[in-house]
């Protein structure tokens, strides 16, 4: 949904999920003789020449442009594991911009347990995707303090809320002019979805994708547990309100 709101500016190219860093990574990795796991590009950010992290940027934009049937000024990326990847893209694409957007730990874990992604090896035990949510929430902590890119957080319940008024804000916050975003986008200017949210993207705004996971509560108390009880679950809620950009907007 974000990547909708965003890429409804006619200068935005909504690139759906790219598949780009791993395979740019490898073979960055491959350049500088650098072997074993890659998580993290820990060594690999500290071993990267200038010459090596420029062509990784020119191989990400590349794989973008193939994708795009049309013109574009910007693109968005929305890969959700991204959130693993900033420190390298923050070097290979250092003008780019980060918006994150949090949920409430429930909803998110009930959407990755439901959609069973068969590519992925956490999501089909409560205490997985709990383990690769912690891992996320621990990451994003650490950007907060060291990402040299600009970082915009908002919280998905208010962004289905008031998708206008977060539009708006977005735009301007991302430096997209207001002035030319009533005028038509052109045809294939959005990456056509084949991801596991692509039936929802092109969906209204409802007001019942807040909170889904009330009507499971019970049936989610491993996840519950896990997590250290509802109370600690709800001071993270807290704690997401406080960082979202659109709430603060809207009480200024």
């Amino acid at each position: 949904m974000l990547e909708s709101v965003i890429a409804d500016h006619p200068h935005v190219f909504g690139a759906g999920e790219v598949t780009a860093v791993r395979p740019l990574a490898r073979k960055m990795a491959k350049n500088l003789e650098i072997e074993g796991d890659l998580r993290g590009h820990a060594r690999l950010i500290e071993a990267a020449t200038p010459t090596i992290i420029h062509a990784g940027g020119q191989g990400y934009l590349d794989f973008v442009r193939k994708k795009a049937t049309g013109w574009f000024d910007y693109f968005v990326d929305k890969l959700p594991d991204n959130s693993f990847n900033l420190g390298l893209i923050s070097m290979m694409l250092p003008e780019s911009q980060v918006v994150h957007i949090m949920r409430h730990p429930l909803d998110i874990m009930l959407s990755i347990y439901f959609q069973r992604f068969i590519s992925l090896s956490y999501p089909f035990r409560p205490k997985d995707i709990v383990a690769h949510y912690l891992n996320y929430r621990d990451i994003m902590n650490t950007w907060r303090e060291i990402l040299p890119l600009p970082l915009l957080e908002l919280r998905y319940e208010n962004l289905v809320q008031d998708r206008e008024f977060a539009q708006t804000l977005l735009w301007e916050k991302l430096g997209l002019s207001l002035q030319v975003a009533h005028i038509p986008r052109a045809s294939g200017n959005f990456q056509h979805q084949h991801t596991a949210s692509s039936w929802q993207v092109r969906q209204p705004v409802y007001q019942s994708s807040r909170e889904k996971f009330r009507k499971y509560e019970k049936e989610m108390s491993a996840f519950i547990e896990a997590m250290g009880g509802m109370q600690a679950i709800e001071a993270e809620v807290a704690e997401q309100e406080r960082r979202c950009a659109l709430r603060a907007a809207a009480a200024a």
